[in-house]
């Protein structure tokens, strides 16, 4: 695949990470309990993470 396309995917896929992360705490900080939000914080938090840091990697080996 060529650099070019590989660059503008990640960066459309940025724009739609920016878009969707905020919804996805939000829907924590409204349907959970205090006492149950900041463990469910912490789990989403990590499993964020972790997709940021493997998204590059799963990409590469999908484009060849």
């Amino acid at each position: 695949m060529a650099p070019r396309r590989l660059i503008v995917g990640r960066s459309l896929q940025s724009l739609g990470e920016g878009l969707i992360l905020p919804d996805g705490l939000s829907v924590h900080e409204q349907r959970l309990p205090t006492d149950k939000r900041v463990r469910a914080v912490s789990i989403w938090s990590g499993a964020t993470a972790v997709a940021s840091g493997v998204a590059p990697a799963v990409a590469d080996v999908a484009c060849g």
